[in-house]
């Protein structure tokens, strides 16, 4: 975290709960499970988030976006598969399964900030939002 402080950096630390951290803010993602810790899964994640950079997102919402969508879909995954047989190549056969899910339904399950002000990143159809709030003030973004 002190690192994404002292530098203009992003990191993404893939585990249990993967960890966005941009500006000093820590993010955890709450898709994904040990399936993901295979050969190739980074690779996958990365090429996702680069595909959001080369959309026009920013940074952060693309790592975000990428990071959560990449566990979802492994979670979607783990519908017909065990964590010992999944590979990569089911987790990419499933992203649109995982894109038709959050453009479906709502999800207030994605990713939860820690450090105030709170953000609670959500997605719902059709457009991903961010609520922000403090003490006094409460606004939505829509990404």
């Amino acid at each position: 975290i002190q690192k994404a402080n002292d530098y203009p950096i992003h990191i993404v630390l893939k585990g249990h709960h993967t960890a966005i951290v941009s500006a000093g803010e820590i993010s955890y993602n709450t898709t994904g499970n040990a399936g993901l810790a295979k050969g190739g899964s980074g690779d996958a994640l990365t090429g996702m988030i680069t595909a959001f950079l080369a959309q026009g997102y920013a940074v952060p919402i693309a790592a975000k976006l990428g990071v959560f969508i990449h566990g979802m879909a492994a979670d979607i995954t783990l519908q017909t598969q065990s964590v010992e047989t999944m590979m990569i190549t089911d987790v990419i056969d499933h992203m649109a399964d995982a894109f038709k899910k959050i453009t479906q339904q709502a999800s207030l399950k994605l990713f939860v900030k820690f450090i105030p002000p709170i953000h609670i990143w959500i997605s719902k159809s059709p457009a991903w939002g961010i609520i922000s709030y403090t003490s006094s003030s409460f606004s939505i973004t829509i990404v």
